[in-house]
C-alpha cells in the first residue's frame, strides 16, 4: 500500500495561537477547539504555532496544555509538539526507569532506526548506558549490535549474499540441535530493513516456509519479539501493534500515545488500512469500543473521522 499524501491546511500561527489560548482561558477548557487545531496541523505547523503563542502571550504552550487537560489526552496533546527523535529518545529511558524494563518499548524504538538517527541516539549522554545496563543474555547482545548504528543501508541486494544468509540461519537453526543465537543476531541487526524482508521471502522459498516460522519455532521471548520486528516492513508492525495494544483484556494506552504521537496523519492512516487488511475488526471500530472522552476524539481526529 503506497503512502497517502500529507494534506494539511495553510495555518496562520497568530490565529492559531490566540484560538488556542481562547480556548483554555477563564473557566473551563474548550476541547474541542484544541483537538480540531493541533490534530489537524504537522509538526513543522505545530512548532510555528508554539513559537507564536510564546511571542505573543509570553506563555509556554505546552505548560499551558498540561495545566488544562489531563490523563492520556494530555499525553497525546503534548507529544504531538515533540520531534520524532525526542519522542524516542523519551521512550527509550522510560523502558529502563524504575524497577524492570519494558523490552518491548525497546524494540519499538530501536528495530526500524536508521544509522543516522541511531548514532544520535548513541552519543545522547548515558543513555545507551542505562539502556544496556539494564539487560541480559542475547536481548542485550542484539540490543548493543542495534547501537552499533552500522547496519548495511546499501539499496541493492546481492542475491549471492542473500542465499548464503538463507543456508547459514538454517545452520544455526532449524538443521541443528539447539539454535546459535549468535548467527541470528549477528545476521539480522546488521542488515537494513528492507534486506531482511527480503531474506524472510528467500527463506520460505528455499524452505518451503518462512524465517519468522522458523523464528518463532526456535527462539522466545523478548529475542524472539525483536528479530520478527527486524523481519517486517515497518508499517506492518506497527498495523500489528496497534492491534495488540486494543485486542483483549485492558488496552495499552501508552503504546497507542506513543504511535498515534510519533506518525504523521498520512502515516498513521496507512497503518490504519493494514491493520484493516491484516486483522477481522476494523482499527477505529476496535478505538470507539476501547477508548472515551477526549483522548478517544483526538485519534478519532488523527485518522480523519
Amino acid at each position: 500500500m503506497a503512502l497517502p499524501p500529507l494534506n494539511f491546511p495553510n495555518v496562520h500561527p497568530d490565529e492559531d495561537a490566540k484560538n488556542l489560548r481562547d480556548a483554555m482561558k477563564g473557566v473551563g477548557t474548550d476541547e474541542k477547539t484544541l483537538i480540531k487545531i493541533i490534530f489537524n496541523r504537522s509538526r513543522q505547523q505545530l512548532a510555528v504555532i508554539s513559537q507564536a503563542f510564546s511571542a505573543k502571550y509570553h506563555k509556554d504552550l505546552k505548560k499551558e496544555l498540561k495545566s488544562e487537560t489531563s490523563g492520556w489526552f494530555k499525553k497525546l496533546l503534548v507529544y504531538r509538539f515533540k520531534t520524532p527523535y525526542e519522542l524516542k529518545k523519551r521512550h527509550l529511558l522510560k523502558a529502563v526507569k524504575g524497577v524492570g524494563t519494558n523490552e518491548r518499548i525497546l524494540i519499538d524504538a530501536l528495530a526500524f532506526t536508521p544509522n543516522a538517527e541511531m548514532a544520535a541516539l548513541k552519543n545522547e549522554k548515558g543513555l545507551t548506558h542505562k539502556v544496556l545496563n539494564d539487560l541480559s543474555g542475547h536481548f542485550k547482545d542484539a540490543i548493543n549490535d542495534l547501537f552499533g548504528a552500522d547496519r548495511s543501508e546499501n539499496p541493492q541486494i546481492n542475491p549471492v549474499e542473500l542465499d548464503i544468509d538463507v543456508k547459514t540461519l538454517y545452520a544455526a537453526g532449524e538443521r541443528k540441535v539447539g539454535t546459535d543465537e549468535k548467527t541470528f543476531i549477528k545476521i539480522l541487526t546488521n542488515k537494513a530493513p528492507w534486506y531482511d524482508q527480503a531474506l524472510n521471502v528467500a527463506y520460505k522459498k528455499e524452505r518451503g516456509h518462512s524465517l519468522e516460522k522458523a523464528i518463532e519455532k526456535e527462539f522466545s521471548g523478548s529475542l524472539r519479539d525483536l528479530l520478527l520486528a527486524l523481519l517486517q516492513p515497518p508499517y506492518e508492525y506497527w498495523a500489528d501493534r496497534v492491534f495488540a495494544d486494543l485486542h483483549g483484556a485492558g488496552t495499552n494506552d501508552k503504546e497507542l500515545v506513543y504511535i498515534f504521537s510519533y506518525f504523521e496523519k498520512n502515516e498513521l492512516k496507512l497503518i490504519e488500512q493494514i491493520f484493516n487488511s491484516r486483522h477481522p475488526k476494523h482499527m477505529k471500530d476496535m478505538l470507539k469500543a476501547d477508548l472515551s472522552g477526549h483522548y478517544e476524539k483526538a485519534i478519532l481526529e488523527l485518522l480523519g473521522y
